[in-house]
This record gives C-alpha cells, sequence and structure tokens, in this order.
C-alpha cells in the first residue's frame, strides 16, 4: 500500500528528475509548433525503474473562441489562443515530447 508519505516523496524525486533532465515546461512552449506534424517519441518517466504517470497541475490553455467572448474587456489580452495553449495536435505532441500523460486545465 502506497503510504502518504512515500506518495510525496516519489512525487519529489520525480519533480527533481526532470529539472536535473532539463524539464522546462514554461520555456518550452515557445519551442515548440502547433503546425508540426511530424510524429514525436514519447517520452517515459520512470522511478526506481517503474513507469509513472506525469500529471501536469499547472498548465495554461487558450480557446479560440473565448476571443470573441471577452473583446473589449480587461481580459482581451489573455485570450490569445496560439501555438502550445491551444487544445489540439500540437498540445499533445508538446506533451508526449515533455512525457506528461495528462494536463488539468481550467479556465
Amino acid at each position: 500500500m502506497v503510504t502518504r508519505r512515500k506518495f510525496f516523496k516519489d512525487i519529489a524525486s520525480g519533480t527533481a528528475g526532470l529539472a536535473l533532465l532539463g524539464g522546462d515546461p514554461a520555456g518550452s512552449f515557445a519551442r515548440v509548433s502547433a503546425q508540426q506534424t511530424s510524429p514525436v517519441r514519447r517520452r517515459e518517466v520512470s522511478l526506481a525503474g517503474r513507469r509513472i504517470k506525469v500529471v501536469d497541475v499547472h498548465a495554461h490553455c487558450a480557446i479560440p473562441e473565448i476571443a470573441d467572448v471577452v473583446r473589449g474587456s480587461s481580459l482581451a489580452g489573455s485570450a490569445q489562443a496560439q501555438g502550445t495553449l491551444v487544445p489540439g495536435p500540437g498540445r499533445l505532441q508538446y506533451m508526449d515530447a515533455q512525457g506528461i500523460d495528462v494536463q488539468a486545465l481550467s479556465i
């Protein structure tokens, strides 16, 4: 049975591993193009030889349809839908390249 202590230890180890291996999700958004069509090899993350599921709990997204709703308001600048921020094939390729299995998104 996995204890809370082991769970947090594994999360901390995974985060440290991503940092040491150059996992830079914030800086990588600009480098990955949404128009990229070549298949990206899936990056797998493991701890102690076991594959773990990587959940990105702080992911930003942009929904193109929202731009019309917030036009002319103070939120208009934040509604720019571009690159890997838009849910679609480009975002999935970015997630595969970074080894992210699931993202928690919220507008």
